[in-house]
Order: C-alpha cells, then structure tokens, then sequence
C-alpha cells in the first residue's frame, strides 16, 4: 500500500487533535499559519493537536473553515462494538429514517424526516466510492471529498 494510501485509509481512526494535523498538513499550513487564520493563538493550535485540549464547537468550525473542510471532519465517534454502533443506528432510525431488513442491511423509510436527504447523500456517497474503485478517484481524493461533502 502506498504512503498515500496508508494515510487515507487510517485518518478514519484518529483522535480529533489528530485530525487538525492531518488536514492542516495536507493543507500545506503551519500551526502559526492556521492559528493566524483562525484569530487563535499557536500554542492553541498545538495543544489541540496533541489532545492536551479539545476544541470547543465554536473553536472546531473555526479551524475547519481555516482549513476548507466541513467541521464533521474533524469529529470522532468512539464506537468499537456492534452494540454501540447499533446504539447510532437507533439514533440514525429516529433522525432519518434508517430501518433495519431481515438480510441484515439497512434502507430508508422515505416518509420519515430528513429521508430524502439522506438518501441524497448516501447516493453521493456510493458515486464517490465507486469512483474510488474504478481507481477514477484517489484515496487522497476521496478523503478530500468526505472531508468537505456538503449537501
């Protein structure tokens, strides 16, 4: 696997002050540059980056926009068993319509709220990863995208 690749494929398991880096680097920024941009000061920066501190809501959409991507890039959800992910599934079933099927996966009820978006979105989704298998898209490319989809 590429370095590239490599660092695709594990950005999807780091930490929150992990990702700022990430993306700052692949931004080609320095911590001073971003802190500037954002009106925060450099230690700031860094101590996010080192998990030393966490971001509030305000200081998160504040480095993503510094960083052109969509602030749910830089969220971490800690789910490391099935009954926690089911647990996100319920929430996802009472937002937006997601059902379970006797096969084992999952569809969308369309009379449900949020439904049509959420179809929307998954369609984007399922598009973007075809373009990844067809090798149309990059890995870097497809982490760009998911970091700044956008509906």
């Amino acid at each position: 696997m590429s370095k590239a690749a490599s660092n695709a494929a594990t950005a999807e398991d780091l930490s929150t002050g992990q990702l700022i880096r990430y993306y700052r680097k692949r931004a080609g920024m320095t911590q001073a540059e971003l802190a500037d941009e954002v009106e925060m000061s450099e230690p700031g920066i860094r101590n996010y980056e080192l998990g030393n501190r966490t971001p509030s809501k305000a200081q998160l959409a504040a480095i993503a926009r510094g960083l052109g991507i969509e602030p749910e890039a830089l969220i971490t959800y800690d789910i490391s068993s099935a009954r926690e992910a089911l647990g996100v599934l319920f929430q996802l079933e009472g937002a937006f319509g997601i059902v379970p099927n006797e096969d084992g996966s999952l569809s969308i009820d369309p009379k449900a709220d949020g439904a049509q978006k959420m179809a929307q979105a998954i369609r984007a989704w399922h598009n973007a990863k075809e373009e990844l298998e067809s090798g149309e898209m990059s890995e870097d490319d497809y982490k760009s995208w998911k970091s700044s989809f956008k509906l």
